[in-house]
């Protein structure tokens, strides 16, 4: 077995775990982005559970910690808060040694994008509808994430199970998809009344067509 820094980890090796920690350093290389954690708490999650079930003390924890990001996908700043799903996994240190760390996986917060969508619509007259329908577009990556959890990402919630999450995505998808179309209808109609009717119609007049003599006997 390599060297490890943080042995406590081992037992929690390839499994999936919450955490939350303070963002201390940002490291780019070619391919991902490097995070070094600090104040880390890990709690093992099974992927169905509400996360508020692992409020009790973490699995484990550690004063730091890596956290392997796909290049671009993480956007926290020094210092800040953090939290999200990642899994314990063997990196490969400067010195070519092994250590276990953590990797980021892709993952997508209930509240967070709830949040989000309503803030987007509530901001619907200062910008527009478009916003919203991107928001709609991002709760529906959530909903196939949790509908396929583990393929392509996960969805977790603070306060819900992956079966509520699936049905409150649905729900809120379908609210938002029905206040755009009474929106845009409103839009529509307003747009319609301030050109009015439309000018010069009673001047147009259908040519008459030509008759056809009768051929006489």
């Amino acid at each position: 077995m390599p060297n490890l820094t943080r042995p406590q980890l081992a037992a929690l090796e390839n499994e999936l775990v919450y955490f939350t920690a303070r963002v201390s350093e940002w490291r780019r290389a070619e391919d991902f982005d490097d995070l070094l954690l600090t104040g880390v708490k890990l709690w093992r999650w099974d992927g169905e559970a509400p996360i508020k079930a692992y409020t009790a003390p973490p699995t484990t924890t550690a004063d730091h910690l890596w956290l392997r990001c796909t290049r671009g996908s993480a956007h926290v700043e020094r210092l800040a808060m953090t939290c999200g799903i990642g899994r314990i996994a063997y990196y490969r240190r400067a010195d070519g040694s092994f250590d276990l760390g953590l990797e980021s996986q892709p993952s997508t917060c209930l509240e967070d994008l709830n949040a989000e969508a309503w803030q987007h619509y509530q901001d619907r007259f200062r910008y527009g509808l478009e916003p919203v329908r991107k928001a709609i577009d991002t709760l529906r990556l959530a909903l196939t994430y949790a509908y396929y959890q583990g393929e392509n990402g996960y969805a977790y919630s603070y306060n819900h199970s992956r079966r509520e999450v699936l049905k409150i995505l649905v729900g809120v998808i379908e609210q938002l998809k029905r206040n755009v179309e009474a929106q845009q209808s409103r839009l529509d109609a307003q747009a319609h009344r301030r050109r009015g009717p439309c000018k010069g119609l009673d001047q147009v007049k259908a040519k008459a067509r030509p008759r056809t003599k009768a051929a006489g006997f």
